[in-house]
């Protein structure tokens, strides 16, 4: 009896797991179809992905050849209307100003078009300062920039004097802000020949002007164009060459205030002062020293170890002069216990002198500071001055 009962239990048990197999192999087909639906709908994704990806780019080189010719062929026109002298009928510019309080969009947006390419700068000025007076800024920087693209670069100049009058007059100093930048933006974008006939035509009505004023615009408008193009090999030799070609003009103080803006925006000395200082070129090496210094004098007491990391760079320069200018100043700054702060970083990992660090102890000894740094060194690093060298200027020199 309970042996039939153990067998009736077996094949029950076995008819159960067999279901219980027969359901989990279902499953797994099921979910093995699935995944396999799975993988082909991610494939055809992705291939959707690539071939929407290539006609991205399609897409895109298409957008910029038209945008190209179309550059060129704005110019073309404009050249063209200008060598037939054809006379501009449009209405006049309080006419569209009226039309333009009350229009959307999409109508301002064909106006402005319209309007910077058919109007003479003196029109296109005064609409633009007209804008930026009622907080259409950026509809003035959009008519500013169609027109300088869509014009010779003399146009450019043209407005520039334009928008220097009108804002004049007007007293709107933010309008003439906002309206050079645009231009120096534009110009930015042509190359250096059209740079140099835009600053060639600037100095020609800005004599007048505030020295300082003029210096500054040319700066700006130099600066913004050796960094839009600052990816080309040689952006040096440009560079050069515009701080060449503004001395010739006689505008030495904007070739300095270009050399202390590229300062600035470098951030490093390795990146610009090594141009610099490789070129030979001793006034402009004196000019980026002094600006350089200045910041130096801006930090003060503060990042000692970048200030010697740089000046560990600047040792090995080929020319020594920046070198020699600048540690100079140091010493006017800092005082010994910084000069020893100084000294610490100056040397390796292993604590041996860098060429930084020989020419750094020679200018200690000649300003007889070797003594009061060797006692903050022993006091606060546990090291001599120099180990060894000599103490005196005369052992120095």
């Amino acid at each position: 009896m309970e042996l039939t009962q153990s067998q009736s239990d077996w094949i029950a048990d076995r008819i159960h797991i067999e279901a219980e197999m027969l359901i989990l192999q279902g499953e797994n087909q099921r979910n093995r179809d699935e995944r396999a639906d799975l993988l082909d709908e991610i494939s055809r994704l992705r291939q959707e992905l690539k071939d929407t990806i290539r006609q991205k780019e399609m897409a895109e080189e298409r957008c910029a050849q038209l945008e190209k010719r179309a550059i060129v062929v704005e110019i073309e026109v404009a050249e063209k209307r200008e060598r037939d002298n054809i006379d501009d009928i449009g209405l006049p510019v309080e006419f569209v100003q009226a039309r333009l309080r009350d229009a959307g969009d999409v109508e301002m947006h064909r106006e402005l078009a319209e309007f910077s390419l058919s109007r003479a700068s003196a029109d296109v000025a005064k609409l633009a300062i007209w804008l930026e007076g009622c907080d259409m800024g950026d509809h003035a920087s959009q008519l500013v920039t169609d027109y300088c693209r869509q014009h010779p670069i003399s146009a450019s100049v043209d407005l520039v004097r334009e928008v220097e009058e009108v804002s004049s007059a007007d007293h709107s100093s933010r309008a003439r802000t906002l309206l050079l930048g645009c231009v120096e933006k534009s110009v930015s974008r042509r190359p250096i020949e059209d740079l140099f006939g835009f600053l060639e035509g600037y100095l020609t009505f800005s004599s007048e002007g505030a020295a300082t004023r003029v210096d500054a615009f040319l700066a700006g408008v130099a600066s913004r164009w050796l960094r839009r193009w600052s990816h080309y090999p040689d952006r040096s030799n440009r560079f050069f060459d515009i701080v060449d070609f503004l001395d010739a003009q006689g505008q030495r103080q904007a070739s300095v205030k270009l050399i202390e803006e590229q300062v600035g925006y470098t951030g490093s000395v390795t990146k610009f002062g090594q141009i610099i200082a490789e070129s030979n070129r001793e006034a402009d090496i004196r000019v980026f020293a002094s600006r350089w210094l200045k910041r130096i004098k801006s930090v003060k007491h503060g990042d000692l170890y970048r200030l010697a990391r740089q000046m560990k760079k600047m040792s090995d320069f080929s020319n020594p002069l920046m070198f020699e200018l600048v540690l100079q100043d140091i010493f006017s700054v800092y005082d010994p216990l910084h000069i020893a702060k100084i000294y610490v970083y100056s040397l390796d990992d292993s604590r041996d002198q860098t060429t930084f660090t020989k020419r750094l102890i020679r200018v200690i000894v000649q300003n007889g500071l070797a003594e009061e740094v060797h006692g903050y060194l022993l006091a606060n690093f546990g090291m001599p001055f120099d180990g060894g060298a000599p103490r005196n200027a005369s052992e120095a020199n």
